[in-house]
């Protein structure tokens, strides 16, 4: 960053978000928009994608809660055959964070 400002804060907020997003995974692996909400598989593929992206830029990631996102996400898969529009998207987005997940680790 070229702002000392806020480089001198960064890990001290990636660290406080990566608590929140602990707290808030819900019993079955996924997150809902907000903290205790049923889960939702487009949210639950954004973090597991966050989550993914701050273990390979080094921080200290939760590995278990990681590995609890991606088999919440991995339930979520369905035949694409049967999908179409948005849905079929949201399905290969789905695809992509779950190999960027396993790529990573």
């Amino acid at each position: 960053l070229s702002r000392p400002d806020l480089a001198g804060n960064l890990d001290q907020q990636i660290r406080t978000g990566l608590q929140r997003i602990y707290t808030r995974q819900n019993p079955d692996g996924g997150w809902g928009w907000f903290a205790n909400e049923e889960s939702n598989p487009y949210i639950s593929s954004y973090v597991l994608f966050g989550l993914t992206a701050a273990h390979r830029a080094g921080y200290t990631v939760d590995l278990d809660v990681m590995k609890r996102g991606a088999e919440f996400l991995r339930h979520q898969l369905q035949d694409p055959g049967q999908l179409q529009g948005y849905k079929l998207n949201q399905q290969a987005f789905f695809v992509y964070v779950l190999e960027n997940y396993a790529v990573g680790n």
